[in-house]
């Protein structure tokens, strides 16, 4: 029966052939693949999966550049807007300029700019309602008695002057107009009116 060698002469005999690991302990497996590594190199991580790695944020385009794009992209749409905004700038250049203003011309008032120079006429604030209403009857032969007491005058060197609507002269701003009466038509008019007809001015 053989003898166990003791433990002195094993250690002795691993020093000897340089038998790795030392000191010897019976604990230890005497395969080395039986054992971990004392030293194990550091895990090499994995390579990751590129569809998995985190999108760096893209910075915003100016909007200098987002119009390039947009007009690069609709050319024929870009083209066709300048055009209709030509043709705008270009009408309002053509448009007159906004009358605020009216001059007498002759039987009747006319809308005029105010800036504009006149020749022999005056130009007045624009007033709407004698622009379209305020006229001078020039044929007063066609007055019949349904005039008296809707047509308005003022005697102009002893001639009655007649205006369709109120208020003063447009030559003589300071002559304010009257209702024509029944005496005025009979006698400046030679309308001939039976005596029956009363005077409706009063």
């Amino acid at each position: 029966m053989s003898r166990e060698p003791n433990t002195r002469n094993i250690e002795l005999l691993a020093w000897l052939i340089d038998y790795q690991p030392r000191p010897f302990r019976s604990t230890l497996p005497l395969n080395q693949d039986d054992h971990p590594d004392p030293n194990p190199d550091p895990e090499i991580p994995k390579e990751q999966d590129p569809s998995k790695e985190p999108i760096p944020p893209t910075k915003p385009k100016p909007p200098a550049l987002i119009w390039k794009e947009w007009i690069k992209k609709h050319q024929k749409e870009t083209a066709l807007v300048l055009l209709l905004l030509g043709l705008i700038l270009f009408l309002l250049m053509k448009m007159p300029p906004k009358k605020q203003c009216m001059y007498w011309s002759g039987d009747h008032y006319e809308a005029v700019d105010c800036n504009r120079q006149l020749f022999g006429a005056q130009s007045i604030a624009l007033d709407t309602f004698k622009l379209n209403h305020f006229k001078r009857i020039t044929k007063p032969d066609t007055m019949t008695a349904y005039s008296v007491g809707k047509v308005w005058y003022v005697k102009i060197e002893a001639v009655p002057d007649c205006f369709t609507t109120d208020g003063n002269h447009p030559l003589h701003p300071g002559r304010e107009l009257k209702k024509l009466t029944l005496t005025v038509l009979r006698e400046h008019f030679g309308t001939k009116l039976p005596d029956s007809i009363q005077d409706q001015s009063n």
